[in-house]
């Protein structure tokens, strides 16, 4: 057996065996839900947009704090309109010097306005309806991404966060005794996206987006079948320098994992597919998926590791290219029920317009309105003389297409060229959370769950609740 070898959690996360050496580089560009085949985190293996998860939707606490009420105090001077203001943050920082684009209901520019040091930029002069951030274009980061809200408000605070850079700056050492008398033939350990399998000890390199100021480390004995059979963890552990800084860990005794009785009622035709999510010290640890016909199926778990656990069902649209997904944050414990009559509705088809790669255009359709939605988030991708761009845009449930807004001369370096290869035409995902009321709050945190580091490296929910989303992968032409 290898030891060592660094893994990615594209397809069955922590829980699975480890995947294939070409997942050592873990790309990060912003993937949403492809047609699903199992679920796994945001990281996938350079062009496995097979890959699916419930969706590319890390909800931060206070992401969609709702706003304080807008009637005045008795006897105030109402408050006066205020500009659009941008924040962008990086690796938990304010991101000073990221451009910011404002500009008119037809996308025509009409300000850039760059961040300061508190990593905020504001409008002024001409109510802006749209706001787009360019990140991506600092350190050693060669990737670039363009996210643009629609349909913002003066006194709009729109959250988003730049790329970190990807480079490892620690490493955690984890050492385990071996669980032989189970059958154990691999063995898997993580903290966070951050992860890798082998004999004792095991590596995991550490990129900035796995380092909190503590964090859990998850070990799993798999058999033959790579089933769990064993987990063993430690928490509470300091964070190793980040520049190369190698952090020793022991994890305790080999635990029988806990398992959670999934039941789905209401399942559409065809096999769903189900995991689970543990969340312990910021970051979050996915279980292996398993498919099932309606019913009910059990997911593993270790026990006394997580301080909740996010379970989540998936089923593929039945005329192909989407998913819809039911996703809860619960306490830890043994059961969890969905009804896939509250699921949103099914996106149905996609179309795309590259034929001015400036301001491409993506439209859709679904079975029934997306009212029910919060908002929705549509992301190009695409590469460029080796370079990876991409574009996101956050939009109202009403929305049945988008049309990229206009970029300044000097942001080129953000828009594909005619020779650009697309990686896909289009991706959709409409997501609805309970505790959020409407677009006016979707879309002031939408940034900030979209490009955040990955769906499992954070809770998808702050507080115990239910998620609903719906996706759409538009095929290329």
């Amino acid at each position: 057996m290898e030891n060592r070898e660094t893994h990615c959690r594209s397809n069955g996360g922590l829980y699975a065996r480890a995947r294939p050496p070409e997942c050592v580089a873990m790309r990060r560009t912003v993937l949403l839900l492809a047609p699903l085949v199992a679920a796994g985190a945001l990281f996938a293996c350079e062009n496995d947009s097979s890959s699916g998860a419930p969706g590319a939707f890390t909800v931060e606490a206070g992401a969609f704090d709702a706003p304080a009420s807008d009637s005045p105090a008795p006897d105030a001077e109402p408050p006066k309109p205020a500009g659009v203001t941008v924040s962008v943050t990086r690796a938990g920082l304010p991101a000073a010097g990221i451009s910011v684009v404002f500009h008119d209901a037809a996308g025509a520019v009409l300000q850039v306005v760059a961040t300061g040091s508190d990593g905020k930029a504001t409008s002024t002069g001409a109510a802006p309806a749209m706001a787009s951030a360019l990140l991506g274009g600092s350190g050693a980061v060669t990737r670039r991404h363009v996210v643009t809200w629609v349909d913002v408000k003066a006194g709009d605070v729109l959250s988003t966060i730049d790329f970190a850079d990807p480079t490892v700056v620690a490493q955690y050492e984890v050492s385990f005794g071996s669980f032989a008398d189970g059958g154990a033939v691999a063995y898997n350990a993580g903290s966070g996206t951050c992860g890798g399998s082998g004999d004792s000890p095991i590596a995991i390199p550490l990129s900035r987006g796995c380092l909190n100021a503590t964090s859990s480390v998850l070990g799993i004995a798999l058999d033959v079948a790579s089933d769990p059979i064993a987990v063993a963890y430690k928490k509470g552990i300091a964070a190793p320098s980040t520049d190369g800084g190698v952090g020793a860990v022991t994890l305790g005794p080999w635990l029988t994992p806990s398992t959670l009785t999934v039941t789905v009622t209401n399942a559409p035709a065809g096999s769903i597919d189900a995991l689970v999510g543990e969340f312990s010290e910021g970051a979050t640890y996915l279980s292996r998926t398993r498919s099932f016909v309606g019913g009910e199926t059990t997911l593993a778990f270790a026990p006394g590791f997580a301080e909740a656990l996010e379970p989540a069902v998936l089923a593929v649209n039945a005329t192909g290219g989407g998913t819809r997904a039911l996703i809860k944050r619960i306490p830890p414990g043994p059961a969890v029920a969905f009804d896939f009559a509250t699921a949103l509705p099914a996106i149905l088809t996609g179309t795309n317009d590259w034929s001015n790669v400036a301001r491409p255009v993506i439209a859709w359709t679904s079975a029934s309105p997306l009212s029910g939605s919060d908002g929705g988030h549509v992301t190009l991708g695409w590469t460029d003389q080796g370079h990876e761009g991409g574009w996101t845009f956050i939009v109202p449930p009403s929305a049945t297409s988008v049309k990229a807004p206009a970029l300044p001369a000097e942001a080129a370096a953000w828009l594909p060229t005619s020779g650009a290869f697309p990686e896909t035409a289009g991706q959709l995902i409409f997501a609805d959370v309970d505790s959020v009321p409407s677009y006016d709050v979707f879309r002031k945190g939408a940034g900030r769950a979209l490009i955040g580091p990955g769906l499992f490296s954070g809770a998808l929910l702050p507080q115990n609740g239910t998620l609903r989303t719906t996706t759409f992968v538009v095929p290329l032409d």
